[in-house]
């Protein structure tokens, strides 16, 4: 946690002697295409993602319904769905052909522990997909709108799905400790 917060704050890491807990290495190089394309992703992450909650608002979709002439909320879901998995594509497309400075070397335990991270996110993400309406959710059919579900994982959690896909994104990150992949879970 130290080196990889003193690499982070941009300090010269050679100073900390390297342990078989944390390997100290740089954080990113001076190189400003590098910094500029992991600056850029993380403005298309963010861009992204407040996109994805503003059109998701009630007040939006009724917007585009009046403007557009939409009687039907499929077809808005069907034309969310195409924007977000487009982008998505997109986003992580760039994100796999990027380089980006390391922030730290992983070790077979932080492996180890990334890997469980991983499958629990994994695990959670496919126990919350059962509770889905796929046909509302996709567009094909009409959505149905339920009362507030608590029982299940949501007994615990508001939205497994996200928290699923949390512990993988932060498994990933361990396992792949790259600045690039920071961006995916902030």
């Amino acid at each position: 946690g130290f080196c990889f917060l003193m690499g982070f704050l941009g300090f010269d890491s050679s100073f900390i002697k390297p342990s078989k807990y944390c390997k100290a290495v740089p954080l990113i190089s001076n190189n400003k295409s590098l910094r500029m394309n992991e600056i850029f992703l993380l403005t298309g992450w963010c861009f992204y993602f407040v996109l994805h909650s503003v059109l998701a608002a009630n007040t939006v979709k009724k917007f585009f319904a009046r403007q557009f002439n939409i009687h039907s909320p499929r077809i808005y879901r069907i034309g969310y769905n195409i924007f977000g998995t487009a982008g998505l594509v997109l986003l992580f497309y760039f994100q796999f052909t990027i380089s980006s400075g390391i922030l730290f070397n992983p070790l077979f335990i932080t492996n180890c522990f990334a890997f469980c991270l991983m499958i629990t996110g994994i695990a959670l993400m496919f126990a919350a997909i059962k509770n889905y309406d796929w046909k509302g959710f996709t567009g094909i059919a009409e959505e149905r709108h339920y009362a507030l579900v608590i029982a299940g994982m949501n007994k615990y959690v508001r939205h497994p799905l996200y928290s699923g896909t949390m512990l993988f994104v932060i498994g990933f990150f361990i396992w792949q400790p790259y600045l690039k992949n920071l961006f995916l879970i902030i």
